[in-house]
């Protein structure tokens, strides 16, 4: 390329000294023109082939041989192209100026004057295109500029971070834009809109005039709230649209996507997808979340004088791939949200914030609420049940000083981290903490390091102490509680054992045979079974758990949700079908509110939930979509749960 280098010395040259003499372009006897052409066709052959060098070449023959020749502008105007195509905007700049300077009233003159500003756009000096426009083209134009004009400091303002400015320059393109460009300003309208705050581009709409590029911002800006899900918003533009522009090419279309809204509301408003694996591995989860669901349809229609809500049913078994179809189907047939799924949860969770249907999962899978605004979860997290038992222990109980002995996987030790961060923020102390493998049967290492830490107080003790705290928590209430028994718990202990009830019940015993005493012991929802008291034994009266459901509860609400679930299917719930029951019921009576009519609604009125009265506690969802509850805290008597707290 060094012959590249030294062309442009000559060309400069070839500018300064024919720049003050403006030349007309003539016409050259039939010889010198069919010289010129047949040299123009040789360099454009080499052009067109890569050859930039020959091409150089022959173009700057041509410009010294046949200066005052139409082929001599062509032969500079590619000359600065070749220098474009290698992104040398710099160098290539000079050839357009020279040719806005020698031959200011040729054909390509306006094109020259563009390129200079695409040079300056590609080089990211934005101001200097907005800044270029107006000294190349107000000199020669009074009135309306050629339309790339527009569309070159368009992009130089949305660039620069000014979209309002660009949106309008956008609109006057295309305005005059033949058909077959069209689409590509409506691209760049499109991008300039997401860049624009909403009231901001109300404002903007206001002040443009009446033309139809007018009508196709409001078009385009009523497609991307439909692509966003905002239905509702979409259906007021589509209908400003026809009201202001009923001739407009898209009118047609804008009807039909005003049909496919209503047709949504009428089909789908009272329609709830459920996606459960009811088949595979899974499949008896899937069965009890579905019966939950089942039984408040039912209680619902017969409760309330609404319209019958119906369930549109997809079995996502236990494949990813069956799962993505699943919600696919589900999102297309219209309905008004999906309750689940509760495995595979994250293709789900992506497909659904694709089509803008909301789903509240029924899964502890990590971060499934960042998936999107669309994507929610009600279910029983490690945080949620770490947050209750440790406030409630600290702040009702008055207990201050606490130890973790967990298994090294990642089950253990999820709940290890999550428990020491919250005694610290409630102000408690962890004294120790220690791990131990998953194979081990024999404890002592981990145990005697923990010994020492709590004060040598009786099993019956504890178990009294406890009593006594149930006693007058159920009397009088909790703050009361603190004040008649001068916080009991002050001076005992407890150690936190995130395992499974047949580890634990290895752990318990050895306790107390290695000098562990006065502490309770507490547990997830994973102690919540007869089988934990089976293996523990007579140290379950030491025990403490959380879990998100207790189907022996004295609440009223539960008493009665049991009593009725368990005349019609024969057994008492569970956790599955009680926290499907209340997204079921959540989720319906949102439904039934006059202002719900789209999905987007739907979403919106969702994150606005607080406090829903379930049956698994008053249920709340934050900015990211998780659920956010209370648990029950329970204890274990005579060889049966008993709750300590209530949600």
């Amino acid at each position: 390329m060094k012959y590249l280098k030294f062309s442009l010395v000559v060309m400069i040259s070839l500018f300064f000294l024919g720049a003050c003499t403006p030349k007309s372009i003539i016409s050259d006897t039939p010889a010198t023109y069919n010289l010129s052409l047949e040299l123009l066709e040789q360099a454009d052959g080499q052009f067109k082939a890569k050859k930039y060098d020959q091409a150089i070449r022959s173009y700057n023959e041509l410009i010294v041989r046949f200066p005052d020749t139409p082929e001599a502008a062509r032969a500079m105007m590619n000359n600065g192209l070749i220098y474009k195509e290698l992104k040398k905007f710099s160098e290539a700049r000079p050839f357009f100026e020279g040719l806005v300077a020698k031959y200011p009233r040729s054909r390509l003159a306006d094109d020259a004057r563009i390129e200079i500003l695409n040079s300056y756009l590609s080089e990211g000096n934005y101001q200097q295109t907005i800044d270029k426009a107006s000294e190349l083209f107000d000199k020669s134009y009074q009135g309306t500029y050629p339309m790339d004009v527009y569309l070159v400091v368009g992009d130089a303002y949305l660039e620069s971070g000014k979209p309002e400015h660009a949106l309008k320059l956008y609109a006057v393109a295309l305005k005059m834009a033949p058909e077959f460009e069209r689409n590509e300003i409506l691209e760049k309208i499109k991008f300039g809109i997401d860049r624009i705050p909403a009231d901001r581009l109300e404002f903007l709409l206001n002040e443009m005039d009446d033309t139809f590029a007018k009508g196709d911002i409001i078009y385009q800006l009523g497609l991307k709230q439909f692509e966003a899900g905002n239905h509702a918003g979409a259906l007021l533009l589509f209908n400003r649209f026809l009201n202001k522009f009923p001739t407009h090419n898209e009118a047609s279309q804008a009807k039909k996507w005003i049909d496919a809204i209503q047709k949504q509301v009428d089909e789908g408003h009272y329609a709830i997808g459920v996606l459960l694996p009811l088949s595979g591995k899974y499949q008896e989860l899937g069965q009890k979340a579905w019966t939950g669901i089942e039984f408040a349809i039912a209680q619902f229609g017969s409760t309330f004088q609404t319209p019958s809500i119906s369930a549109v049913i997809r079995d996502s078994g236990s494949d990813r791939e069956q799962t993505k179809q699943a919600t696919a189907e589900l999102a297309s047939g219209q309905v008004a949200a999906i309750i689940g799924p509760m495995v595979n949860a994250e293709v789900a969770a992506e497909e659904a914030q694709i089509q803008k249907v909301p789903i509240i999962t029924l899964t502890l899978a990590d971060k499934i609420t960042e998936h999107g605004d669309y994507v929610f979860r009600n279910f029983l997290t490690p945080h949620m049940q770490i947050k209750s038992m440790v406030s409630f222990l600290v702040n009702s109980m008055g207990m201050k000083r606490f130890a973790v002995l967990y298994p090294k996987e990642k089950y253990g030790t999820t709940y290890m981290n999550l428990f020491r961060d919250e005694v610290v923020l409630q102000g408690g102390v962890v004294a120790g903490s220690e791990s131990y493998d998953v194979s081990m049967t024999d404890f002592k290492d981990p145990i005697q390091k923990l010994s020492g830490l709590f004060r040598d107080i009786s099993d019956n003790l504890l178990a009294k102490r406890l009593e006594e705290f149930v006693d007058t928590y159920e009397q009088y209430g909790a703050t009361d509680t603190l004040i008649n028994f001068e916080k009991p718990f002050a001076d005992l202990g407890a150690i936190f054992i995130p395992d499974s009830p047949v580890k634990v019940g290895m752990i318990i015993p050895q306790l107390s045979y290695y000098d562990v005493s006065g502490v309770y012991v507490l547990g997830t929802n994973l102690w919540h079974s007869e089988n934990f008291i089976h293996l523990v034994g007579d140290y379950s009266q030491k025990a403490i758990l959380t879990d998100g459901f207790f189907a022996g509860s004295k609440n009223p609400r539960v008493r009665s949700f049991v009593d009725e679930f368990q005349a019609t299917y024969g057994h008492e719930p569970g956790f599955i079908e009680a926290v499907a029951y209340d997204t079921a019921m959540l989720l319906m009576e949102i439904l039934v509110q006059n202002n719900i009519l789209y999905r987007s609604q739907l979403k919106d009125a969702l994150t606005q939930v607080t406090d829903f009265p379930g049956i698994t506690g008053k249920t709340s969802f934050d900015h990211t979509g998780e659920a956010q509850k209370d648990t029950y805290v329970l204890f274990i008597k005579n060889k049966r749960f008993l709750e300590l707290k209530q949600p």
